[in-house]
């Protein structure tokens, strides 16, 4: 990825720089969360019914997690794991921390020499607003925090509760880091006025997540309790599958309205030159906009024709 971007830098082209840097970094996003899901595996063992005692690496049956002396039965972990282990820890370093950083790093050096634009071959990275533009760099380690407490909960030995616990805290955290830093581009909304589209949408569905998160931990609370943890799992169904319809449908209506909106503030407060374009108002608007009082007129002139045909039509009738 490194040697990319900077062989993206270094072309002359810049339709080059702007391609290869989009590819990269979509690949990166992409990748990012597999490849740390991939690095969690590597530390989850199972013990083979056939051999009592014996536990084998989840992701490769051939690896011994552990190994076990014959004479004390005492047992310590395999020469193999502790390699397995040096190349996860490597690789949740390189990229579940690394390519945050590369994110955060980018953009304040941009944000700091007032080169957040799209020309720049790093556009496709601040996607958000120029006070924030390295929140995709909060999104990632968010997923990494909860790919981690996840994938490590067997080998640290968490128990369910804890282990909600933890990710009811990271999404609890991210929700008020939203909440107050509003980092999405700004669009306006018309059913709350002075408010974010963009931002009420993520708070949306960080606020779904969670929700989730707090049946996880009430579920784990009630772990005896079979019947509320069905009750929960229900309740979660009906609580994503009416924030996934009543969204699109909001949504949809609400950029609908203030497109219309927006239109008829812009015939509204545009003026006419002398050489009948409008200003204030782009070149393909005032294209748009004279082109269109135009064939309003010409439709009145069309039916102005056709009643006087049918008055003259009339008059020679009665003669």
């Amino acid at each position: 990825m490194y040697l990319a971007i900077h062989f993206a830098r270094k072309s002359r082209n810049p339709a080059v720089k702007q391609s290869v840097s989009n590819t990269v970094i979509f690949l990166a996003t992409i990748w990012y969360t597999p490849v740390l899901q991939m690095v969690g595996k590597m530390y989850d063992c199972y013990e083979d019914p056939e051999r009592p005692g014996s536990t084998y690496l989840l992701a490769d049956p051939k690896l011994k997690c552990y190994d076990i002396d014959s004479a004390s039965g005492e047992t310590s972990m395999s020469t193999q794991r502790h390699f397995i282990h040096f190349v996860a820890i490597s690789i949740a370093f390189l990229i579940g921390i690394g390519f945050p950083y590369f994110i955060v790093s980018s953009t304040r050096m941009l944000q700091r020499s007032s080169k957040l634009n799209m020309e720049s071959s790093l556009a496709s990275l601040y996607q958000y607003s120029p006070s924030m533009p390295y929140f995709e760099a909060i999104q990632m380690l968010r997923k990494a925090a909860l790919i981690f407490t996840l994938s490590m909960s067997g080998v640290l030995g968490l128990s369910p509760l804890a282990q909600s616990l933890f990710c009811f805290s990271i999404n609890f955290i991210f929700f008020i880091v939203l909440y107050f830093t509003e980092p999405l581009i700004y669009y306006p909304c018309s059913l709350f006025k002075n408010r974010n589209l963009n931002n009420l949408s993520e708070l949306l569905g960080a606020g779904v997540t969670l929700a989730g998160s707090i049946l996880a931990l009430v579920g784990a609370l009630s772990k005896n309790n079979q019947g509320t943890v069905n009750i929960l799992g229900i309740i979660f169904v009906i609580i994503n599958v009416t924030f996934a319809s009543t969204f699109f449908y909001a949504y949809h209506v609400d950029v609908k309205r203030t497109a219309e909106v927006k239109a008829a503030l812009i015939i509204e407060s545009a003026s006419t030159n002398k050489d009948g374009m409008t200003t204030s108002l782009t070149r393909d608007d005032s294209i748009s906009l004279k082109l269109a009082k135009s064939v309003k007129e010409g439709k009145k002139i069309l039916t102005r024709l056709l009643v006087s045909l049918r008055e003259q039509k009339g008059n020679s009738r009665l003669r």
